[in-house]
């Protein structure tokens, strides 16, 4: 048996899907939602992109004036590039998110810390930092009420199966004897003059004479 309930509210949803989750069919109103209705995404950066290293004091202390003669690759040289192309890195990364998913982290200058939790090892690179764009954590929220509200189904409809009780066989013989007794009083009376009517024919039948003759 299939029962439909027009325009369900989220309460009566519930108890339906609770119910009848297998058979349960609630089309939506409106068929294309914006995500933002339902759903809201934060995101936590890796704690260097709100270290002391990428401040401007930071790289302006390790850009000591050349004195000296150094080799391309030492760190007095290359630091402050390196450490500049961080906070570019990190710099792009959160305002790419900001734009996309509209949720807006305030990058407050910390100290690193050890103990913080975290999914990268101490000795991470800035390349496998950089290969996960830098997150640190995604938290995701999603509000079924409000996508319920923008989806406003308009029935619901859930089938039930029924069990065939000793009531329903009781009646579905009698309704099979009725049928079978109205075909036997039609049959009958035919089969009856049928019958007779072959036995007239039989008897009435011209038996051939076979004439003998005798020598």
């Amino acid at each position: 048996m299939t029962v439909n309930i027009a325009s369900p509210t989220l309460t009566k949803y519930e108890q339906l899907y609770s119910k009848y989750s297998q058979t349960l069919i609630c089309p939506c109103k409106h068929i294309s939602i914006n995500y933002e209705k339902f759903l809201s995404i934060e995101y936590t950066l890796h704690q260097v992109c709100t270290s002391f290293f990428i401040t401007d004091e930071w790289i302006a202390y390790i850009n000591v004036p050349g004195t000296g003669y150094y080799v391309t690759d030492d760190f007095r040289v290359t630091g402050p590039y390196q450490f500049e192309t961080l906070r570019a890195f990190c710099e792009l990364i959160n305002n790419a998110l900001q734009y996309y998913l509209l949720s807006p982290v305030l990058m407050n200058i910390t100290a690193l810390n050890s103990s913080l939790p975290s999914q990268y090892s101490q000795d991470s690179t800035i390349e496998n930092l950089l290969n996960s764009l830098m997150i640190e954590e995604w938290n995701s929220t999603q509000i079924y009420a409000q996508y319920y509200n923008e989806c406003q189904p308009i029935e619901c409809t859930y089938t039930i199966r029924t069990r065939n009780n000793i009531l329903y066989i009781i009646t579905t013989l009698i309704g099979i004897i009725g049928g079978l007794t109205r075909v036997a009083k039609i049959l009958v009376p035919i089969s009856v003059k049928i019958i007779v009517y072959c036995f007239r024919k039989w008897r009435n039948r011209v038996v051939p004479q076979i004439s003998i003759i005798q020598t």
